[in-house]
């Protein structure tokens, strides 16, 4: 392509610069040094944005296959953790009567709680680590009782049914930090839907 694009440049410059015509007849092209200056110029420019076109190109396509390599390494890591959780207090019998709606995107969980008390809601992300797959931590929004309050989560993987969940947010009424445990036990999942 760039000898082709060259061939063009001189064809042009030269039929500017240094066509002579002998008796009527076009005969050998003779070129000026200002005209073999020009074009050494002009190949010079086409030779760098031929370069550059090309590690731009070459750029893209790398990014691309990187996202896709990424997106399936994660859906391979994280997909499976898609369903409905009965939520625990750790070292409890009984389980709370809320339970964690759990959807993957790409590395991230997106959780809901469900059968909560009229006019609470408990919504937030956990960002499993790409690097250690049985872990992550994330935040949430918690509204209760009409005020807004949110806290943190750190999630461990315990086997493909169970996750451990430690929640930390500061107290509304004692202003005291407090650190809970949980565990989440699959009711459901993604594929059985």
């Amino acid at each position: 392509m760039a000898r082709y694009a060259r061939r063009i440049i001189r064809r042009e410059s030269l039929s500017r610069f240094a066509r002579r015509e002998v008796s009527g007849h076009p005969t050998s092209i003779v070129l000026s040094g200002e005209s073999e200056e020009f074009v050494s110029k002009v190949e010079v420019v086409m030779n760098l944005i031929i370069a550059l076109v090309a590690g731009v190109v070459a750029a893209g396509v790398w990014t691309c296959i990187e996202r896709s390599r990424r997106r399936r390494i994660n859906a391979e890591h994280f997909a499976w953790m898609e369903g409905l959780y009965r939520i625990t207090r750790k070292l409890a019998q009984e389980s709370q009567s809320w339970k964690a709606s759990v959807k993957v995107d790409d590395s991230v969980l997106k959780v809901e709680y469900e059968d909560l008390p009229e006019g609470d809601s408990v919504i937030g992300e956990i960002a499993m680590n790409e690097l250690f797959p049985l872990s992550g931590s994330g935040v949430y929004s918690h509204v209760k009782a009409g005020q807004q309050l949110g806290g943190s989560w750190e999630l461990q993987v315990l086997n493909r049914n169970t996750l451990l969940v430690h929640t930390a947010y500061a107290h509304y009424e004692r202003f005291e930090q407090v650190t809970e445990a949980e565990v989440w036990e699959r009711i459901s999942s993604a594929d059985a839907s």
